[in-house]
């Protein structure tokens, strides 16, 4: 599960940088907030998996090297929420 997690959490990070390079199109950049949202469904799977692979690691190396991604992961979803909701993107 430990595998999976860090697969979906590199794609995560892939799916982000792709998305930072979507230039507008028409439309009103509407494409880029149908990226965006389907990157938070990747986001929150990604999110859980993280959670489900940390409950049932056996023991404390393995948590150590779950709880840094995933403390990695939610300050890069804190740090994108933050500068969605400052309007940072329409700049």
């Amino acid at each position: 599960m430990r595998y999976v997690y860090w697969l979906l959490l590199i794609a995560t990070v892939v799916v982000a940088v792709l998305n930072f390079r979507i230039r507008c199109e028409s439309f009103g950049c509407m494409g880029i907030g149908v990226a965006w949202f389907a990157w938070c469904g990747l986001y929150l799977v990604t999110l859980v998996a993280g959670l489900i692979t940390l409950l049932k690691a056996p023991d404390d190396q393995s948590k150590r090297l779950i709880t840094w991604p995933l403390l990695g992961q939610l300050t890069g979803g804190v740090a994108l929420g933050i500068y969605w909701l400052l309007g940072l993107s329409a700049i």
